[in-house]
């Protein structure tokens, strides 16, 4: 499994329209083949961010998804209310039951 941890900047006053382009991200993503899991979160630390924790099964899936219309149009709708680059992790995981 792949987890990818993204925080992208948000211009001041521009979370909730961020949040509704994310929206419509989200649900096109949690239809794609090798998608485990796609969520958002406004950041809880007093800035102007936004979290995604993504779940894929593998970095081929990811690869499709950066490739799929609806992520490409997720790219333009988001640009202009971006405050900067966004800092993307991506970690090899393992489900461990307990």
């Amino acid at each position: 499994m792949i987890l990818l941890i993204g925080e992208i900047p948000v211009r001041s006053g521009m979370t909730d329209k961020f949040l509704q382009v994310a929206g419509r991200v989200a649900a096109a993503s949690r239809r794609e083949e090798g998608c485990l899991s796609y969520r958002y979160f406004k950041s809880a630390e007093g800035k102007e961010a936004v979290i995604f924790l993504e779940q894929w099964e593998d970095m081929a899936a990811i690869e499709r998804h950066e490739k799929a219309p609806h992520f490409q149009r997720f790219q333009e709708e988001a640009a202009p209310l971006m405050a900067g680059e966004p800092q993307i992790d991506i970690y090899q995981a393992e489900r461990i039951q307990r």
